[in-house]
């Protein structure tokens, strides 16, 4: 099976779908997908990402970001990617990371969490809903997975109008 080339269109409708509001969730999945779309990154390469392999250039409008590896990285030298800036397009990637990680306090260790449900009488837009948990036999701090990137573009996708037909196709 072909996966679904997601175009700029499809793009702009899955992003139009997510509500501009302090979702914690909408605000994550909307920094995920355009920052995969716009690096063209592997799903496995965007839930790898880390806060320190990300820097911002406001001023000169651009931000980077740094993959230690990748399935056709044979070497194991790394990438940068240089991606826009453009704090006037809601479609920029930068803006919806640097938003994320303000909302998130993500300071340090991977730069995609799952975020659990609500508490009773805790807001919802409380930032100890990312779950920031810690593998106690590697000791690292734990991200989305891969598998979790593709439910989310799926769902995202599905809310943004992509046919059925081509939504069952969507992969990372």
């Amino acid at each position: 099976k072909k996966a679904l080339e997601i175009f700029k269109v499809d793009l702009k409708n899955i992003i139009d779908a997510i509500p501009e509001d302090n979702n914690l969730t909408n605000i994550r999945d909307k920094a995920m997908i355009l920052l995969g779309w716009w690096s063209a990154c592997r799903r496995s390469e965007i839930v790898n990402l880390e806060v320190g392999d990300v820097k911002f250039f406001e001023k000169d409008e651009y931000i980077t970001i740094y993959l230690k590896y990748s399935k056709i990285d044979r070497d194991g030298e790394g990438e940068t990617k240089i991606l826009s800036y453009d704090t006037k397009s809601k479609y920029c990637p930068g803006v919806a990371l640097k938003k994320w990680l303000d909302v998130s306090m993500i300071d340090n260790g991977p730069l995609f969490y799952k975020i659990r449900k609500v508490k009773k009488d805790e807001d919802v837009d409380s930032p100890s809903r990312v779950e920031k948990y810690i593998n106690k036999k590697k000791g690292k701090k734990i991200s989305l997975s891969d598998a979790w990137f593709v439910n989310i573009l799926k769902k995202r996708a599905k809310a943004g109008g992509i046919e059925e037909e081509k939504f069952k196709k969507i992969s990372g």
